[in-house]
């Protein structure tokens, strides 16, 4: 028999399934501010598995798949149980931004929050206290960043805990990403924002296998992506034995990146990128070129190792020191 679940005010018993709502906060106007959360608790005794979206308010596509898996699984047919906290953000889903409004928190950031702390702090010691405690492991969605295109990936963090690694990394094998970030927070990495407040990395500290999959543009709505995260999705609970069936194997190896670094401009122009996500970039090839209102080439941006893009710009305007690419090395 499965365990009774307790979320909010709610029990979930086993064989059944519960919408429900995490209490964040109230405002002065007397708004109340809470999470939205689905849990679908099987009637067989298996692990639980967290899947968390909308920690930023303009990626959707992870939203929508959390919704489809949500609306799928049935008690009957799973082991174990699956929490899905759909919006995580919802005041940032609400304005549509990236981080809260409010008090300008990044959700992705602050991790395990703080229960008399900001808005944003709030939301993520509500979130992380209440369903820690029930998961054995969590896949985290985003999107990449506006005015930038990629490819879908999946990023995983290397913890103190062997077997935690390994089960994060058959996780994120049988998710089935064509491109794959390994990164070891205990080497210097250049990164576009601080890790160690992270979802995925907090949890993992917890001793809970977690990565974060990448997939689609920020504001907009991709049917092929969505579809592409829920069969992600579905690989990784068959690989957990939460669901039957055969894991669908990906077409081909991942490359496996284990450091990743921002590339910026030096001159303000129009950018002509002349490279694609997850291509092979050698060493000494050009990925952008900055020209002026004349079309003189300013800037260059040149690899300096063989690489490869993750993210690369389509917003041409750019400014000083603006985000050309983010790219990554295998072994640099």
């Amino acid at each position: 028999m499965s365990k009774t679940i307790e979320l909010g005010n709610m029990k979930i018993l086993p064989g059944t399934k519960a919408r429900g709502k995490l209490f964040v906060g109230e405002f002065i106007n007397g708004v109340e501010v809470y999470i939205p959360f689905v849990v679908i608790n099987g009637e067989q005794e298996g692990p639980t598995c967290w899947l968390n979206s909308g920690i930023h308010g303009n990626e959707v596509n992870g939203i929508v798949a959390n919704q489809r898996i949500a609306q799928e699984l049935i008690p009957k047919d799973i082991k174990g149980s699956v929490i899905c906290t759909i919006i995580s953000n919802p005041l940032a889903f609400m304005d549509k931004q990236r981080e809260t409004k409010l008090d300008g928190g990044n959700l992705c950031e602050i991790f395990p929050g703080k229960e008399a702390g900001t808005i944003t702090e709030k939301m993520a010691y509500v979130l992380f206290e209440n369903i820690r405690k029930y998961a054995d492991s969590l896949i985290d969605f985003h999107c990449w960043g506006m005015w930038h295109d990629a490819k879908p990936y999946a990023v995983y963090k290397i913890s103190e805990d062997p077997t935690v690694n390994r089960i994060t990394e058959e996780m994120v094998n049988s998710f089935g990403a064509p491109l794959v970030c390994k990164l070891d927070l205990t080497k210097p990495l250049d990164e576009p924002s601080p890790l160690g407040g992270a979802l995925d990395v907090q949890c993992a500290a917890a001793g809970i296998p977690s990565f974060m999959a990448e997939c689609g543009h920020s504001s907009w709505l991709e049917q092929n992506y969505i579809s592409y995260e829920v069969k992600g999705i579905k690989n990784v609970l068959r690989y957990l034995g939460i669901i039957g069936g055969e894991i669908e194997k990906p077409i081909r190896t991942p490359i496996v990146l284990t450091s990743r670094e921002i590339l910026r401009c030096k001159q303000d122009g129009i950018a002509i990128l002349e490279v694609e996500p997850q291509q092979l970039v050698k060493k000494g090839e050009r990925i952008a070129s900055i020209v002026n209102a004349y079309g003189d080439v300013v800037d260059e941006i040149i690899a300096k190792a063989n690489l490869y893009p993750i993210s690369v710009r389509y917003e041409p305007s750019v400014n000083p020191n603006d985000r050309i690419a983010f790219v990554g090395y295998t072994d640099y």
